[in-house]
């Protein structure tokens, strides 16, 4: 035999024997004044009571009365043995395996024989007289192996937290249930289901102010456990949740069959690696009870039981769950490391009479966050920490609990009472919803959002579970300590980003009048997301210009992960200059972020909830900070001597040379989404030498065109229509058009040639240049490959010099032609050309 408790660290010792065939055993332990002690026996190093902990004050030497392993007195009765045959039935025969656990064996698996119609059956001695719960799990591969699986009392009329029950009887009977039947509750469907949680506030990390339990760097890993993996991680594939790039936020797919409209039962768990186990052991000292399963979450939400989906949808659908954090943890809801707080708790025993309480029995509270006991380091065991209560003499009991921060703002707890005929009784138990009770404290608003004492409101005894859970609320969380900003937004796409930390980071909360699905991320090519991250950009759609108000705590510097070529980055709470981005490697290429107001604006000053494409030149990662220095090289702008033509507003520079080293400085980001305005030169950049060709998306009835010619040479600008640039002026034509040429007028040409087509391959538009070096009559004709023309596009008289043409991919009727290889020929006086184009649609 041995105990464990608080005078050791809740690390088994053995207790020695009275005498050699005795049954009595006991040990000896020293205290330094007046000690509150909790404590179990074992039965060998694993076999712990199944009691509460026992607890007992100490204030002097002192023998405490002998007490029975469990509490279980032993019996004159004779022990008898009687045969029992323990049956499952399964409507409709739908399972392939079916499984015992019982009180008699431990809880442990065992195999049931099929009859081949669905009774399910399970024959052994037991001994008597004694009652015995049992039930059976129906499982597969993946959840009975580890050992457990879909717990089928839950389908048949038992109650919540009632197990099937057999008796033996003094005179060797049998009665209660020695069968059940599960009844036929439809075809069992697979569903995919996506678990999240976000682990933002128990990260062990510089920066981190939350419960520093979880390393990534360590080794740590999340994991999602239910009775569809055995609630276990045998199977990495089905519990191993995979961390979002660049994010706190752990995901994990998992294909689940059960019945539409079962209730699934699941639980997050943090796995330790032995390195993090050493460092955090080193500065809280051992865990009670071990690391092994040590990693289960208590969600306050369900007062500490189980989590839980319903299948609701058709079979092979998938079912998104909400975004959850470990332990239900919000950002903002721990109260910082150095700062302290006392909580009062209240209870009104009247009910206790009726379960063997009697007015002056001690009563005291057991707190059960395990974690919160292990990081302030307030002494506890398995079941938790006792603090004895005061009476208050009208029936209610108080009790004032200091704690040290870090400490969450939920409490999980029960209350319990002990006497002689009673031994200790606590409330709740079991594993579903409200096995312990749940309440939340809060921040004062008159005083600054601080944390300060807190008092709970008046609980009342209940024995039974479901306790007391009082309604989550993240929103409770007090705004005072949060920061709010104003985002504007205009009609049609912006680029937004989240610029506070909060926990529902879906667009719907944070933007709640953008049109429904429209949020995308880029990630190479852009992406649908529901939910927005710290550091990333987004594009979003609104049907109207408006404004919105964001709120959560503040966040003043984000390290941000960028992959080579164009990104989507956030902003942070206030603006900043894209100059103090923190970039060690160097990896920012000069003058490469833009934001988006109606079109793409190139941008020095970054502001709360807007997002900004950035260019870099390789993989790594750099860190926005607000209020620091400079830290990136400022851009040299080499455009100021450039030609320049506005298209609504948004330029491109011509008539300049830039070095070859320097050219990606002078790309656009990738096209926004269709209905957005854009324009460009055909290889994604703003600036051209001597010529090229532009691209417009366009979103208005009209495009206002505005040049400033510089350098004394004219230019050509052309569509359907050839325009003359010279000095400075405006043009404004049709919203139809989708592009232009840009070609510098040259002196007359020496010889007749025509160009390859740009771009090539295409879709729908292409350009050819082609040049006359005296006035000719030219015909420029598009055939296919079996020789049947297409359209002419030019048959007329040519002027010398430069010019341009372009095709739509049309035929002489207007259709537009199939996707191909076409061939485009010139005639010019004694001038024949051929050449070959492809479109592709």
């Amino acid at each position: 035999m041995h105990i464990a408790g608080s005078m050791n660290d809740w690390i088994g010792e053995p207790l020695t024997q009275e005498d050699e065939d005795s049954d009595f055993w006991s040990g000896q332990y020293s205290f330094e004044g007046a000690a509150f002690v909790s404590y179990k026996f074992q039965h060998g190093l694993d076999g712990w009571e199944t009691t509460s902990d026992r607890t007992a004050t100490v204030s002097g030497d002192t023998t405490l009365a002998w007490v029975y392993f469990n509490n279980e007195p032993p019996s004159d009765e004779e022990t008898i043995s009687a045969e029992v045959t323990l049956t499952c039935v399964i409507e409709n025969n739908v399972y392939d395996d079916v499984r015992m656990k019982a009180q008699f064996n431990g809880w442990t698996m065992e195999p049931m024989t099929n009859d081949g119609e669905g009774n399910w059956s399970f024959t052994t001695e037991l001994l008597g007289p004694a009652s015995y719960e049992w039930g059976a799990v129906s499982c597969t591969p993946q959840s009975c192996d580890p050992g457990d699986g879909d717990w089928l009392p839950a389908y048949a009329d038992f109650p919540a937290f009632v197990n099937p029950t057999v008796e033996i009887l003094a005179d060797g009977s049998v009665t209660g249930d020695l069968s059940f039947t599960v009844p036929y509750l439809g075809e069992i469907i697979t569903n995919t289901i996506i678990f999240s949680v976000d682990m933002t506030e128990w990260l062990d990390e510089p920066g981190s102010t939350g419960m520093p339990l979880f390393s990534v760097e360590r080794g740590d890993n999340m994991q999602v456990r239910g009775g569809f993996n055995g609630w276990s991680d045998a199977n990495p594939d089905i519990s191993l949740m995979v961390r979002e790039p660049g994010t706190n936020r752990y995901t994990l797919p998992v294909s689940v069959p059960n019945y539409q409209g079962a209730t699934v039962e699941y639980k997050f768990y943090v796995q330790h690696s032995e390195q993090s186990i050493t460092h955090l052991e080193g500065i809280y000292g051992p865990l009670p009870g071990g690391w092994d399963n040590s990693g289960w979450e208590d969600s306050p939400q369900y007062g500490g039981g189980n989590r839980t989906f319903t299948m609701t949808m058709n079979n092979g659908s998938v079912q998104q769950l909400s975004i959850a954090g470990y332990y239900d943890l919000p950002v903002g809801a721990v109260v910082p490391e150095g700062e302290t707080v006392t909580l009062t708790f209240t209870v009104d025993m009247t009910n206790a009479v009726d379960d063997g309480f009697v007015p002056g029995d001690p009563v005291s509270i057991n707190l059960k966050d395990r974690w919160m006991h292990f990081i302030v380091g307030i002494p506890h065991g398995p079941d938790g920490s006792h603090h004895p209560s005061t009476d208050n003499g009208d029936g209610t009991y108080s009790v004032s609990v200091p704690f040290n921060g870090p400490v969450p703002w939920h409490m999980i707890y029960a209350w319990e009472f002990e006497n002689s005929e009673t031994g200790l009784m606590q409330e709740g138990g079991g594993f579903g919803f409200g096995r312990s009770r749940a309440r939340y404290f809060h921040q004062e608003v008159e005083q600054g959002c601080s944390w300060t004492d807190y008092t709970f409101l008046l609980d009342e005894w209940k024995k039974d579970p479901p306790l007391f859970v009082e309604e989550w609320d993240p929103d409770n969380i007090c705004s005072g300590t949060a920061f709010s900003t104003t985002v504007n937004y205009l009609e049609g796409w912006n680029l937004v980003s989240l610029p506070v930390a909060v926990f529902d980071a879906t667009y719907s909360s944070i933007y709640p009048d953008a049109v429904p699905g429209t949020l995308y991320g880029f990630f190479g090519t852009y992406v649908s997301e529901t939910v927005l991250e710290n550091g990333d950009g987004y594009w979003l759609f609104f049907d109207v210009e408006g404004s919105t108000d964001v709120s959560g705590n503040p966040v003043d510097q984000s390290t941000i992960s960028l992959s080579e070529g164009w990104n989507l980055m956030g902003s942070l709470s206030s603006s900043f200059e894209s100059s103090s981005i923190d970039d060690p490697e160097g990896i920012i290429i000069s003058g490469s972020i833009y934001g988006f107001e109606g079109a793409y604006q190139p941008t020095s000053t970054l502001q709360p909830g807007k997002g900004y494409w950035i260019n870099a030149s390789a993989d790594g990662q750099v860190t926005l900070n607000s209020g620091s220095t400079a830290r990136i090289k400022p851009f040299v702008d080499r455009t100021a001597d450039a030609n320049l033509i506005r298209f609504n507003g948004m330029p491109l520079y011509f008539g300049i040379t830039i070095p070859e080293n320097e050219l990606q400085n002078y790309e656009i980001p990738p096209k926004p989404p269709k209905g957005a305005f854009d324009v460009r030169f055909a290889d994604n950049m703003k600036v051209a030498e001597n010529l090229g060709t532009i691209e417009i998306m366009n979103n208005s009835d009209q495009i206002v065109i505005t040049y400033d010619i510089k350098d004394d040479t004219d230019w050509i600008l052309a569509d359907n229509e050839e325009y003359r640039l010279s000095g400075s002026g405006e043009i404004v034509v049709n919203g139809d058009i989708d592009g232009f040429t840009l070609n510098k007028v040259q002196e007359v040409p020496l010889t007749y040639s025509v160009s390859q087509n740009y771009p090539n391959p295409f879709n729908p538009v292409t350009s050819i240049n082609y040049e006359i070096p005296k006035e000719s009559f030219v015909t420029i004709s598009v055939y296919n490959l079996v020789g049947q023309k297409v359209t002419d596009l030019v048959s007329n008289l040519h002027p010398a010099g430069y010019h341009n043409i372009m095709w739509n991919s049309t035929d002489v009727s207007g259709k537009a032609v199939s996707s191909g290889v076409y061939i485009y020929t010139i005639q010019a006086d004694d001038f024949r050309a051929v050449k070959k184009m492809v479109l592709m649609k």
